[in-house]
């Protein structure tokens, strides 16, 4: 875990709020990017489309990219970072975002993440349980793939020849 603890004050600041959700799988996996957005202090690596899942009506190309950002930033990838998985923590929640303060510099959660090639500071950890992650990310992930239609075949043109060689 990446998480140290050595200083005397310690403060915790419970930064989140309830929301609604809609049960599209496309929806979950756009809140599931917003927490991420939210505790990696960064919007250059999702586009705000992405993170509205209030709008989640997407066509088989963008909900491809939205699948494709979700496996960058899988809770695998987070989790020890700025993920950490923590019923204890999320007392009757099912995830809460937390700020994180000390009077003495001898505390960490990792202060940066590489995400693509590119650093993105930390500006909160989030705890969760695993509903939470099964819900918003592995069923979501699952059905939002499983409900794409395969990708049309690209056909291309062949040049037909009007010679014929007789060996």
């Amino acid at each position: 875990m990446a998480v140290a603890f050595r200083g005397r004050e310690i403060g915790v600041k419970d930064t989140g709020s309830s929301t609604n959700v809609p049960s599209d799988p496309r929806a979950r996996l756009m809140y599931y990017l917003n927490c991420v957005a939210s505790v990696l202090k960064t919007n250059e690596y999702v586009n705000d489309k992405y993170k509205d899942y209030d709008n989640y009506y997407l066509s088989d190309h963008e909900t491809r990219t939205l699948i494709g950002l979700c496996e960058q930033f899988s809770p695998s990838f987070l989790e020890g970072k700025c993920f950490f998985h923590s019923p204890e923590l999320c007392q009757d929640k099912s995830n809460r975002f937390l700020e994180l303060s000390s009077k003495e510099v001898t505390f960490a959660a990792v202060q940066t993440v590489v995400v693509l090639g590119r650093e993105a500071t930390v500006a909160k950890i989030m705890v969760y349980t695993d509903s939470w992650r099964k819900r918003n990310y592995d069923d979501a992930l699952s059905e939002a793939r499983r409900s794409l239609r395969p990708p049309s075949p690209v056909y291309t043109s062949r040049r037909r020849s009007s010679s014929c060689i007789i060996i």
